[in-house]
């Protein structure tokens, strides 16, 4: 050091700053000194930057604002912490006749730097500086910004922690601070990490036991880290910790528990005794940011509590474990807003790449697109099915249908509300049936409405932050996306409704070939060979004599799955009784494809299910074998019959036509702008021939031309005539026919005598046996309740009869249709060329006494 000083001193005694800037001189000062700080701590270090200063402070580069003066300032202080003595100074005494003409804060173009610590910094980045860790610690904060030198006045300086300030406390605190200041600097970008570091380094700081740390967001504060316990959360001005976030003072408690204010209830969770507190805020520009919550001070014998001394220790921590919290929050603020940029970016392109006619490939973009961007383990969209008054979500391929009123979506549905869920086993609305069937655990939901042109199309269900709760930014950000989502979700929806608009103008003309339309036959899926197989169950011998019987009750096939199972196998015995499939020369094969095939096309709804189109089927066979209504019908009839009981209300939606039209639904749309009433038949016979066209299921395809073509005539004609709307002149027709004993030549004739047997038949639940007619009336109350629900969420009137609120009794409403329809219908029946069927209408009069008695009690 003595060399390099003398030889500095004779270069300069002629020489410029612009010498000094050049050559680096500063930096290798630096480095000088930062190696006598490691490998000779032992001599007069603190004696020789005392002498430098003392000699050199009147010249430019060390003057008090001068670069030179702040790195010589720094050493001598940390010459005294570490206690260095030393008489051997002789050898240095003319270290003071160093000499600088100018101020060194000059760089080589003449341009000023704004502080001396940026123009030590600038000069000694312009050699490789060794050094002990402590200093180059020291480097990497000025070079951050983190510390300042005491020279520094800028305006934005104002609370920086001071190089003096840190080496003026004692040695061992200083290499905490400095070492903390470090480890805080390489772990910015990593929140967890830093807050653990901020606990680690503050319980070591103050020697305490323990150290909690409260991170202030909006109005609560929250522990991300508290050592023994859970997460805990606190408002604002809420205990010892919520009191100083709210007024920033120091709160120092001897003996925590002579506090009124201290929470005792922790510790007995914990077993743990708190006896001194310190609790301190760390603040950034003057604002409560987080607070630090130390106990039991420890290592110091004879004082068992937090001093003077640790609270301006903590002042001096606080400092900078503000500026690298919020460093830490602008960093996540920035990649949050980085990453949600990229989700939505992809999100945008695969919805680009996707078929907009396709909502389901829509709603897969957008679920997981949501479940990236809040970080969740799920997502699902349910869209709200008005035809059905349905929740209907898509879940690995499986189709999920709820009622709009079920559950937290169903909810929200109706609410419009958005619902935030920290502990879902603590909220009545949850459902935890779902997840002990399945094995997954649901924790937090956050539950919101899809809106698109101000109505409600669907909701998203978010289920388990990867990282504990749903917060406000995760509700903001949810509902930024919904509206993102809710927007091609509606245009999909759109899309898909012109497409099937298009579409089905044709449907019917292409019944006539036998052809199905490929658009509905896409929505179909045939039974494979292992799903045929396994429907033919086993059925005993008394099953099956039973089925031919009017004893018959369908309702005990109902509530188990191997008894439902049973309806395949019994449906395919009817026809094979009937002689259907030898005469048509269908297999059993195939037959039994086609009722799988179709029974999976009836939905989960009260009434219109496969158990209805089975008794249809049922019903028939009676109608026919046992009270002679074969003598009228040709063979052909009765085939084309028993398949009509089967498709008659094929992907029936739970809703009738008046809902369709007055909702405006895909459906009730397309047949108001063809002036067709019939919005279901309509569509029961668009799907019954998609399934019959297809090779595997054709039950026709062995008929000759006329006969095929007959056979889809007469198919259509008795689904389209199960419409009440046609039911006054069908039976008006049916009563000027002349009574018959033959079947009819005429074709009109033969398909006005078909849709009236298949309308009786349909209506039959009315004049079965009272204890089965009573549950089928039981059935389509329910389903006429759920449509009321469904006019209702849609803002429509709710039809008579079908509100639920009104509480009409199930009596009232059987024996007004029975009155008002169903009587004068079968008496008509009776009377003409069914005459076979009077047995039927003496149990639909008795059917009425009895509900007349019941509902007179």
């Amino acid at each position: 050091l003595y060399s390099f000083c003398t030889l500095l001193k004779r270069k300069m005694e002629n020489t410029d700053s612009a010498y000094l800037i050049e050559n680096g001189i500063h930096s290798a000062l630096e480095s000088v000194l930062g190696n006598l700080l490691k490998e000779k701590p032992e001599e007069g270090l603190r004696v020789l930057t005392e002498k430098m200063l003392e000699h050199s402070i009147a010249h430019g580069a060390f003057k008090e604002k001068g670069s030179l003066s702040e790195i010589l300032k720094s050493f001598s202080v940390v010459s005294k912490q570490r206690g260095l003595h030393c008489d051997e100074v002789t050898e240095i005494k003319n270290l003071g006749g160093l000499q600088a003409e100018s101020d060194c804060s000059l760089n080589s173009s003449g341009r000023r730097f704004r502080t001396a610590s940026q123009a030590m910094l600038a000069q000694s980045n312009r050699m490789s500086i060794s050094g002990p860790p402590q200093f180059r610690t020291l480097k990497r904060l000025l070079r951050s910004g983190t510390l300042i030198t005491d020279g520094d006045h800028e305006p934005g300086n104002k609370g920086k922690l001071t190089l003096s300030a840190v080496l003026s406390t004692k040695s061992e605190a200083a290499s905490v601070l400095l070492q903390t200041c470090l480890d805080m600097s390489s772990n910015q970008t990593d929140h967890q990490k830093l807050v653990e570091t901020l606990i680690q380094s503050a319980s070591k700081l103050l020697e305490a036991d323990r150290c909690t740390f409260f991170l202030v967001e909006g109005e609560e504060i929250v522990s991300k880290i508290a050592e023994g316990t859970s997460e805990i959360r606190l408002p604002i001005g809420g205990g010892i910790a919520g009191n100083v976030a709210k007024t920033g003072k120091v709160i120092n408690l001897p003996d925590a528990y002579a506090d009124s204010r201290f929470n005792q209830d922790i510790d007995k969770k914990t077993g743990y005794r708190t006896k001194a507190l310190l609790c301190a805020p760390v603040l950034y520009e003057s604002s409560v940011i987080a607070v630090a919550q130390l106990l039991n001070k420890k290592n110091a014998p004879g004082k068992d509590y937090f001093c003077s001394e640790d609270e301006s220790l903590f002042q001096a921590f606080s400092l900078f474990a503000g500026v690298f919290l919020q460093n830490s929050y602008t960093y996540r603020q920035i990649a949050t807003e980085k990453r949600k940029n990229e989700i939505l970016l992809d999100v945008v392109q695969r919805v680009s790449e996707t078929d907009l006619g396709s909502w389901l490939g829509v709603c897969d973009v957008i679920v997981d697109g949501c479940t990236a961007l809040l970080q969740a383990e799920r997502c699902t969209l349910f869209i709200i099915d008005k035809e059905n008054g349905t929740l209907l979500a898509n879940s690995g391929g499986t189709e999920i249908r709820m009622p709009l009123d079920h559950g937290i979506a169903g909810f929200v549905c109706q609410s419009g509300e958005t619902v935030n869920i920290p502990d879902a086993y603590c909220d009545p609305r949850f459902n935890p049936d779902v997840d002990a069937a399945t094995g997954f655990v649901t924790r937090t939901i956050l539950c919101m409405p899809v809106i698109a042109q101000g109505e409600t199309v669907a909701v998203a269900q978010v289920i388990n932050k990867i990282s504990g709760e749903f917060t406000d930014d995760d509700e903001e950000l949810l509902r930024f996306f919904a509206a993102f989502g809710g927007l091609h979700l509606a245009n999909s929806k759109l899309m898909e409704f012109c497409q099937e608009s298009r579409d089905s103008a044709m449907r019917l003309l292409q019944a006539s070939s036998g052809v199905a339309d490929s658009t509905e036959a896409d929505r179909i899926y045939p039974a494979t060979d292992e799903e045929t197989a396994a429907a033919m169950v086993y059925v005993s011998d008394e099953e099956y004599q039973m089925v031919l019987s009017d004893e018959f009750n369908v309702h005990t096939y109902v509530h188990k799955q191997e008894s439902y199972m049973k309806l395949i196998p019994l449906s395919v015995f009817l026809f094979e009784h009937m002689g259907i499939l030898d005469e048509f020369k269908v297999s059993k094969t195939k037959l039994a494809k086609f009722l799988v095939t179709t029974s999976k096309k009836y939905r989960a709804i009260p009434y219109h299910n496969f158990v209805h189109a089975f008794d249809v089927l049922q019903t028939m066979y009676l109608y026919i074998e046992v009270y002679g209504c074969k003598k009228v019908l040709h063979r052909l009839d009765i085939f084309v019959l028993f398949v009509s009981a089967l498709l008659h209300d094929v992907d029936h939606m739970g809703l009738n036509n008046s809902f369709h039209s007055k909702s405006e639904t895909p459906l009730g749309l397309l047949s108001n702008a063809s002036g067709a009433s019939s919005v279901l038949e309509v569509h029961h016979c668009n799907v019954a021939i998609a399934i019959l066209g297809f090779p595997e299921l054709s039950l026709f395809s062995e008929l000759q031309k006329e006969q095929s073509v007959f056979a889809y005539k007469l198919l259509i004609n008795n689904i389209l005539n199960t419409d009440m709307a046609r039911h006054r002149d069908a039976v008006a027709a049916y009563s000027e026919l002349k009574v018959m004993n033959r079947p009819p030549d005429d074709e009109d004739q033969r398909k006005l005598l078909c849709s009236i047997l298949l309308k009786c038949a349909d209506l039959s639940n009315l004049t079965k046996p009272f204890n089965i007619s009573r549950l089928w009336g039981i059935a389509i109350t329910t389903e006429f309740y759920l449509q009321g629900d469904s006019e209702r969420a849609a803002g429509k009137s709710v039809t008579p009869g079908f509100d639920r609120t009104t509480k009409q009794e199930l009596a009232q409403g059987q024996i007004g249709f029975i009155r008002g329809v169903a009587l004068s219908f079968y008496t008509a029946v009776a009377n003409g060329s069914f005459s076979g069927l009077e047995p039927v209408l003496l149990q639909l009069q008795s059917n009425l006494s009895k509900w007349e008695a019941v509902g007179t009690h």
